[in-house]
């Protein structure tokens, strides 16, 4: 069976639990290309665990979800800032600052170059 036949909550199940990450970025790729309000609250709750692996894939997933012009892009900077101020995990960190780095065009664009300038 095909990850697009996949439901969202089976993909995010198989990224918690796997044990290596043979198929990790096929899976997160999977998630982006589905840019529903649904996943990107989800995504989010996750950002929020206590498990740092949980909060990495949030935020992975919400590093490209959808295509441009991108949904959620404002709220998933803001989550990121948010989680700049809290994050102390070094994997999450690293996965943090690749995600902003993604973003930078429409960073620039945004309210929080504040936060670059600083």
């Amino acid at each position: 069976m095909s990850r697009k036949n996949w439901t969202d909550e089976k993909i995010i199940s198989r990224l918690i639990n796997n044990k290596t990450d043979k198929s990790r970025w096929e899976n997160i790729r999977s998630l982006r290309q589905r840019p529903s309000e649904e996943l990107f609250l989800k995504s989010v709750e996750l950002t929020k665990s206590d498990n740092a692996k949980i909060r990495k894939i949030g935020v992975d997933i919400l590093a490209q979800l959808g295509l441009s012009p991108r949904p959620f892009l404002k709220e998933t900077l803001k989550v990121y800032f948010k989680l700049l101020e809290i994050e102390t995990d070094p994997d999450v960190l690293v996965s943090l600052l690749y995600s902003i780095g993604h973003n930078k065009t429409n960073l620039m664009k945004s309210k929080l170059t504040k936060f670059v300038h600083s």
